[in-house]
């Protein structure tokens, strides 16, 4: 009994460091080429008419992913609730592909990202953002 009680203690504490540390609702994006490119858009020379489009790309992005992750953020509170107050496997396994489908929405938005820079960045604005990214990362 007293593992019992050690082990619970040590998941409390290890879910409390996590949450300190930020959102741990959510995976971590797989990369962040917005911020890379918008940090650096003297380093890549944008122009004025990229650097408009660069800026409409990210203000609507992140609208997208943020609303996007406040839909995964509810769903995983739902399952833990669903889980807290029993209600079916059933119930359960349909909140848990839920989370699973948005996980996997958020996750394709670095793919999605990198599309539309490709197309607003030239063919070796982008090659250095990616340059500049693998730096960072």
């Amino acid at each position: 009994m007293k593992a019992l009680f050690l082990a619970a203690g040590f998941a409390i504490a290890a879910s409390m460091a996590t949450i300190a540390q930020g959102n741990s609702e959510l995976s971590d994006p797989i990369f962040d080429m917005s911020a890379v490119i918008m940090s650096n858009a003297e380093v890549l020379q944008l122009t004025s008419e990229q650097l408009a489009e660069a800026q409409a790309w990210v203000e609507l992005s992140n609208d997208q992913r943020l609303a996007l992750e406040a839909r995964a953020i509810k769903a995983r509170a739902q399952l833990r609730t669903a889980i807290i107050r029993g209600q079916t496997n059933k119930t359960r396994t349909k909140l848990a592909l839920k989370i699973g489908q948005l996980e996997t929405k958020l996750a394709s938005i670095g793919s999605i990202n990198a599309d539309q820079w490709r197309s607003i960045l030239s063919k070796e604005q982008f090659n250095q953002s990616l340059e500049l990214m693998d730096a960072q990362y």
